[in-house]
């Protein structure tokens, strides 16, 4: 899904580390080396469609390398995939994610501030749990967001967990 954690001034981009068992996102400028993963879908006056960078991987290894020219060099997919989201009115909710932290905090995760303009994720269930013992921060809002992909034709589920909400292009 898109959306905005902070504002991002101009130069910066929303970088993400690894540490340790957990991802830690803050804004960085002049990191020639990261690698987007999220992208932004919209679609320019002549019709065709951009996929805008919105949040990085920092130092990404080969294999997220390899992973990420895979993606954006499909251009077939990437056309159909805009379109079925344009087509079904979608393109302002969804992006493209190229997955890049599943070895690291899983598929389910929950993202908690880490300052005013950072975060860190960890995966769901230790941030739940943690969260549904109290122990958070005071000024912290916690709330449970479940989201499954809507129904619309040739899009299916890629994940193998139960209605997480990962789609493709049939």
């Amino acid at each position: 899904m898109n959306h905005r954690h902070f504002e991002l001034w101009p130069g910066e981009k929303l970088v993400a580390q690894r540490r340790g068992n957990e991802v830690f996102m803050e804004p960085s400028r002049n990191n020639t080396e990261a690698l987007p993963y999220l992208y932004r879908i919209a679609q320019g006056s002549s019709g065709g469609f951009e996929f805008q960078p919105m949040e990085f991987v920092d130092q990404p290894n080969d294999a997220y390398k390899a992973k990420h020219e895979a993606v954006v060099s499909n251009t077939a997919f990437l056309q159909d995939y805009a379109s079925t989201l344009r087509d079904h009115n979608l393109l302002s909710k969804f992006g493209l994610f190229v997955l890049h932290r599943e070895d690291i905090v899983g598929n389910q995760t929950l993202e908690t501030a880490a300052g005013p303009r950072a975060l860190t994720v960890t995966a769901a269930d230790t941030g739940s749990a943690a969260a549904a013992a109290g122990k958070h921060d005071v000024d912290m809002e916690v709330r449970t967001v479940i989201f499954t992909a809507p129904e619309v034709p040739n899009i299916k589920h890629l994940c193998k967990h139960n209605n997480c909400g990962h789609f493709g292009i049939r």
